[in-house]
């Protein structure tokens, strides 16, 4: 037999052919990276392209090639990890490449390795892959962190962005009819916004740029509702406004929100504000994807005027540089979220610094902090709420009080109300996810729908009970979900779609060798903009029966209020089980009960705001399964994340009083 090669770009081939020049120490730096890449949140191949970029300067000697190696991963890892910057002053470095050598031991002892890291760029001797500002280069080094060299010109694009947008003018002057709206606006809602709320209503008609952030249940929808009505008094009219949010979910619960606050008023049923849709922001920037760009952009704005985006949290520094190129310069935008949960998945926490930047009395940054659905007839929902409270504050204290957290010694003790705990090691995941499955997934109901045979005609389902039928499908998956920190590891996505898809194909009586059983949810990976699906969208499997009378898989997904049914074999490589999620994933989503699998060992990614996240989503019951050593670390961690955004404000927030004299903040 042959001996087993290590298939990397310097493996099989290079020593197949004897060919020479890569040396082995930055071979070995590669493989082990490749082999941890898991473990810093990146694919094998983002971790093999430090080593693509390090060969671009052959000349160093080993310990200067290390340190370079080392330099290009550790900002790959931070920029993985949603910072745009790697600082190289202070701890942060010596952090990074401490976590980078227990991974890659190749590496060598990391106080040497950040130092010689220093002298690489005091000294410039690595002028082709590390630039200064101005330089195209994979690399730029500022004097005080090191960027990657798309990052930094897409922060400076959305500096230039945002102050020119700050230094608008107020898109309302007249204060007698900016009161005369907003009173209107409280009249028609069926409950009384709190003065928060008209705070926020009042600045998002005046403010160019404004923010609201509050936390579950503080009325953030309300307030949009509140907008669009005062909008309307002011004359502005609905095709001027445009409702948008990140994913496809956020945008559809987005108008769902909206549609219920204003079925309590008295708003025609055919009146225009009524029919605002909300679309995913890059639907709503109409992204052409064969050009990798947008159609609306400085040069070609929005037709809105007014811009309102909800979990805005969740934008990246990316899509808000284009989202801001995109607004009209007479035009408002206004993000709505929670700075306080997790920042985007991607590079950036721009939400979160902005609203840091503008502190909670200036104009352009209104905090909600009355929480609306929790009551104290409501034991379950207040034990959640403190929960999140504590979580946010860094406080672990609220594990060890009598009405804290429940803990369980086994998972048929699990009762699904309020905040639950199965502190155990890997040994309870298996228990556990046969018992979540048993009793939050499987009833009569589900089984006869999981089941059935859907007639599908013309891209969606044609008889009206089956249509009734596979909603209520979508919407059983709607209620649990599991949170996972990572894809990967024992207590990761894979590992845990895969035990419940096992169990669902053994209670269904059918393979599991197959990709999907009927009535198993599934997500969308990738904007599928032909098929009108989007990163985020969640579906269920089911079996369909075509007109033709072929029977296979089929998809059956929420385009807003109606339901499509396409088949699965086209969409097999877009899509992926969903028993399981990353909470990263799960933001712009509520459900009955969540439960979060805490991973064996610590990890950088277990952080305060993920915990506060995972535990915001549910709205009844939240089991925290796996080491209580874990949660506890997580709470106290703060997310390091290194971004530019909060400098980019620098003050331009203006610092007003919240009211002018004379105005009232409440209805």
């Amino acid at each position: 037999m042959a001996p087993e090669l290590e298939l990397t770009r310097h493996g099989a081939a290079r020593r197949a052919l004897a060919v020479v020049g890569n040396p082995p120490l930055l071979e070995a730096l590669e493989v082990g990276a490749a082999r941890a890449a898991e473990s810093f949140n990146l694919t094998p191949a983002e971790a093999a392209l430090a080593g693509e970029i390090a060969d671009l300067e052959p000349e160093l000697a080993a310990g200067e090639r290390r340190a370079l190696f080392a330099l290009v991963l550790a900002v790959r890892v931070f920029l993985a990890r949603g910072s745009t910057r790697l600082p190289v002053p202070g701890e942060a470095l010596e952090r990074a490449v401490a976590e980078l050598a227990a991974e890659v031991p190749a590496l060598g002892a990391p106080a040497e390795v950040a130092a010689a890291i220093r002298r690489l760029l005091a000294e410039r001797r690595a002028p082709a892959v590390v630039g200064a500002p101005g330089e195209y280069r994979p690399l730029v080094h500022d004097g005080v962190s090191v960027w990657s060299q798309r990052v930094l010109a897409c922060e400076e694009r959305l500096s230039v962005r945002l102050g020119a947008a700050l230094a608008r003018p107020p898109a309302v002057e007249d204060g007698a009819a900016l009161d005369a709206a907003v009173s209107a606006a409280c009249a028609a809602l069926p409950l009384a916004l709190s003065a928060e709320q008209a705070a926020a209503v009042r600045m998002a008609l005046r403010a160019p740029v404004s923010l609201v952030t509050g936390g579950p249940g503080t009325g953030k929808t309300t307030v949009v509702a509140a907008v669009l009505l005062a909008l309307r008094e002011l004359g502005v009219p609905a095709e001027a406004v445009a409702l948008a949010a990140p994913t496809g979910k956020a945008a559809w619960r987005l108008a769902e929100a909206v549609a219920r606050v204003f079925d309590g008023t008295s708003l025609a049923a055919d009146d225009p504000f009524r029919a605002i849709d909300a679309r995913t922001l890059h639907r709503r920037l109409a992204y052409l994807p064969a050009a990798g760009r947008f159609r609306h952009h400085g040069n070609n704005p929005l037709p809105a005027r007014v811009v309102i985006v909800d979990e805005a949290s969740m934008i990246d520094v990316f899509l808000m540089e284009r989202l801001l190129s995109a607004v009209r310069e007479d035009g408002r935008l206004v993000l709505l979220g929670d700075a306080d949960q997790l920042p985007s998945v991607d590079a950036g926490a721009v939400f979160r610094d902005l609203v840091a930047a503008g502190g909670a009395a200036a104009r352009g940054v209104v905090r909600l902090e009355e929480n609306f659905r929790v009551c104290a007839a409501d034991p379950a929902g207040s034990a959640l709420a403190a929960a999140a409270g504590a979580v946010n504050r860094g406080e672990v204290s609220w594990l060890a009080a009598a009405d804290g957290i429940a803990r369980r010694g086994s998972a048929a003790e699990l009762r699904y109300e309020g905040v639950e705990a199965l502190f155990a090691g890997a040994e309870v995941l298996r228990p556990f996810l046969a018992h979540w499955y048993e009793t939050r997934i499987v009833d009569a109901a589900f089984q006869a729908a999981a089941n059935r045979i859907y007639a599908v005609a013309r891209g969606t389902i044609a008889d009206e009970e089956e249509r009734v039928a596979a909603a209520r499908l979508l919407a059983h998956h709607e209620r649990a979900r599991v949170l996972c920190l990572t894809h990967g590891l024992r207590t990761g996505t894979v590992a845990a779609n895969a035990a419940l898809h096992r169990r669902h194909a053994q209670f269904l009586g059918r393979s599991a060798d197959f990709d999907l059983v009927p009535g198993e949810p599934v997500v969308m990976l990738v904007n599928d903009y032909e098929r009108g699906l989007f990163n985020g969208d969640t579906g269920v499997a089911v079996m369909g029966r075509d007109e033709d009378g072929r029977v296979q898989p089929h998809v059956v997904f929420r385009r807003g209020p109606e339901l499509v049914a396409l088949a699965f074999g086209p969409l097999r490589a877009r899509l992926e089980l969903a028993w399981a999620q990353t909470v990263h994933k799960s933001q712009g989503s509520e459900f009955d009960a969540v439960a979060v699998l805490l991973p064996e060992r610590d990890l950088a990614l277990l952080t305060r705001e993920l915990v506060y996240t995972a535990i915001t989503r549910a709205r009844r019951a939240v089991v925290l399964v796996g080491p209580e050593a874990r949660l506890r670390a997580g709470v106290v961690r703060r997310i390091e994340r290194f971004s530019g955004a909060g400098g980019t404000a620098g003050g331009r927030l203006p610092r007003t009083s919240r009211s002018r004299p004379g105005e009232s903040d409440s209805c």
